[in-house]
């Protein structure tokens, strides 16, 4: 479960977003109960505000389903203030179901075909372009 690394750059940015103001929320298909652990053990929990997934009978594993359930969570009312970071074409489908902005990042799974064709209207290289992107979306 703990075999990952977290890439050079995340935990600058998340700081970066934190300092700025911005409420982050983890939105992901993989189980709830496998996300937190990560999230934890990578020593970024305290960088969100919520870890939300998929439940271990795989309800809700959608983007859409995840991202509505952050949106619930959060109280986000209006999801053009919402900007979804990821690297696959699921994040850009539940971003754009929903009505947020989309970032890819090239630095996980996708390509930038993939990425571009799920809608993202930026995708980055590495974490230090995410602030920049966000802030000029936002």
């Amino acid at each position: 479960m703990y075999e990952y690394s977290v890439y050079d750059g995340i935990s600058e940015l998340l700081t970066c977003l934190n300092d700025a103001g911005f409420r982050l929320a983890v939105a992901t298909s993989k189980r709830t109960g496998f996300a937190r652990p990560v999230v934890e053990h990578a020593g970024l929990a305290s960088k969100f505000e919520i870890v939300v997934g998929s439940e271990r009978d795989g309800a809700g594993a959608e983007k859409p389903v995840v991202m509505g359930s952050v949106f619930e969570q959060l109280a986000i009312t209006d999801p053009g203030a919402v900007v979804m970071i990821g690297d696959r074409e699921h994040d850009g489908h539940g971003a754009a179901a929903l009505g947020t902005h989309f970032i890819g990042v090239s630095w996980g799974f996708g390509d930038y075909e993939e990425l571009l064709a799920a809608g993202a209207t930026q995708v980055a290289d590495h974490p230090s372009e995410i602030e920049a992107f966000v802030a000029f979306i936002s």
